[in-house]
């Protein structure tokens, strides 16, 4: 119990929120000037699972415990390979789970 409370403590939280916004500003804009019907619906969960498995990708390669301005190149690779690995999630969960669509 004492380390999940230090890892929890060791977390940039202004980062993780910093994410989230900017994520959920770029895909309301994305919905806003999108051609596509508001009716087709499920096609939105896709922003909202993707947008879960990057914070949860991130979390698991300890991306937001970082101190970003002292960042090198082992910094932006853990970033690239976070993000690759919440997309490969994402790909195999969409063709299993979430056959809504194909984008």
């Amino acid at each position: 119990m004492k380390k999940i409370i230090n890892y929890l403590k060791s977390i940039r939280w202004l980062l993780v929120i910093y994410d989230v916004l900017l994520y959920s500003l770029v895909y309301f804009f994305f919905i806003l000037f999108s051609s596509i019907p508001f009716s087709e619906w499920p096609i939105y969960i896709h922003g909202g699972a993707y947008l879960i498995l990057l914070l949860i990708s991130r979390f698991i390669w300890h991306v937001y415990k970082q101190i970003w301005r002292y960042g090198g190149i082992q910094s932006y690779l853990r970033l690239i390979f976070a993000d690759l690995t919440a997309m490969a999630a994402y790909i195999i969960i969409d063709i299993c789970l979430m056959n809504f669509y194909y984008l």
